[in-house]
């Protein structure tokens, strides 16, 4: 079976999913289109993982800007052409119609590409936003199916014309597949027909996110992630303040990058709390085990903003639970389906850092709760989020559309 995922990202979840369908046979090939160098729209680099490390075999990807590909006239041809469908801020919608115009445009030249050089038995949209109404119109081009994959935040955003095109993507798709159970009744309240909607829950390699040595009460609170609106950092910084106050010694790592770096330095500045916080900013993905391995707690702030853009299930927070931390995050869209406050975790109420601050204070305070949390959250990962067991899922969905 070959699949194409359309849009692909450089996310370290569709990585891992990738090489999952890998091992069981299956061809991927990725279709980037607006994961790329946009001037100053969007920068590859601002990533928390080194999303190159993550693959298993370039050859089986496409993937621009890459020196192990640069030879490779057809890898050059498709992204010569798909890089013409960059044209738009990532999470922008299509308005004006000369714009999907072009679309068509591009799906036409595509299906020449795919004449080259093969085609699919189903094309996979990654997101919603142009790349999965182009993903619509490529799949009617050369006549075969598609499903489109809905995480967070890009669906959840408001907008009358945002919503009618999310139904229409959904009812020309063969699936819509989500990752849990929250994201599945916001779909179906829109009217997405419940046949069509699959939930498959995100998973990690369990094996590698895997601790290697005894729980560390050294008191380092962590946050891994990238530094946006939505992740509700500054709500951290500010539980950090009225930790402080407390007496409580620790220090708050936040590792990842992102456009509120800036804006952060100058909030915790202005907290005086500077001397607590420590900016990591990227790190390789084995001093990411590292990171986890020697920290005693970590946060995840959620919050969902007025546009509608909120987490789905953090990745990180998924990792940390896998490496048995004890984690403290927030009631926002489908965590509590990962985190059940009072057994692997504590759950706090969204933009309150005196909750915040009361449940970091509390896992410090009691480390033997905070272990056994940790290893139930070990339990529940393995359980529900090995990314092996949950690919096997998935591909009976592909298989299941491919054959009708």
């Amino acid at each position: 079976m070959i699949i194409d995922y359309i849009g692909a990202g450089t996310s370290p979840l569709g990585y891992a999913e990738f090489n999952s369908l890998i091992d069981l046979g299956v061809t991927i090939r990725l279709v980037p289109i607006v994961y790329l160098p946009l001037g100053n729209l969007y920068k590859i680099t601002t990533q928390t993982y080194d999303h190159y490390s993550l693959l298993k075999d370039f050859n089986q990807f496409i993937i621009p800007n890459s020196e192990k590909l640069k030879d490779r006239p057809s890898i050059k041809e498709w992204c010569g052409t798909l890089l013409d469908s960059s044209f738009i801020k990532f999470m922008n919608y299509p308005r004006n119609p000369i714009i999907r115009l072009r679309m068509l445009l591009i799906a036409d030249r595509l299906n020449k590409l795919y004449k080259l050089h093969g085609v699919p038995d189903i094309s996979c949209a990654g997101m919603f936003s142009e790349i999965s109404l182009l993903t619509m119109l490529i799949s009617k081009k050369i006549n075969i199916p598609y499903i489109i994959r809905l995480h967070s935040s890009e669906f959840m955003m408001k907008g009358r014309r945002r919503a009618r095109y999310l139904k229409k993507i959904c009812k020309e798709s063969a699936a819509v597949i989500t990752i849990s159970n929250y994201n599945r009744g916001y779909l179906s309240a829109l009217g997405i027909d419940d046949e069509k909607l699959h939930v498959v829950k995100a998973g990690i390699e369990v094996e590698k996110f895997k601790r290697k040595s005894d729980y560390k009460t050294n008191n380092t609170i962590l946050y891994v992630g990238r530094l946006v609106r939505f992740k509700g950092l500054e709500y951290l910084l500010h539980a950090t303040r009225i930790l402080d106050q407390y007496n409580i010694k620790f220090k708050v790592m936040l590792v990842g990058e992102g456009p509120l770096e800036n804006e952060l330095k100058d909030l915790a500045a202005r907290l005086n709390v500077q001397h607590l916080i420590e900016f990591k900013g990227y790190v390789s993905n084995d001093e990411l085990l590292s990171v986890y391995e020697n920290s005693q707690i970590f946060v995840h702030p959620s919050v969902e903003l007025s546009d509608g853009r909120r987490d789905g299930i953090p990745v990180s927070l998924m990792e940390a639970m896998s490496m048995e931390l004890p984690v403290v995050s927030t009631y926002c869209s489908g965590i509590p389906e990962l985190v059940e406050d009072g057994w692997n975790g504590i759950l706090v109420r969204q933009r309150d850092p005196l909750q915040l601050a009361e449940a970091i204070r509390y896992l410090l305070e009691n480390p033997s709760v905070a272990r056994e949390y940790g290893k139930r959250g070990r339990e529940k990962i393995v359980r529900e989020h090995d990314i092996k067991k949950n690919t096997k899922k998935l591909l009976d969905i592909f298989k299941e559309v491919s054959s009708k």
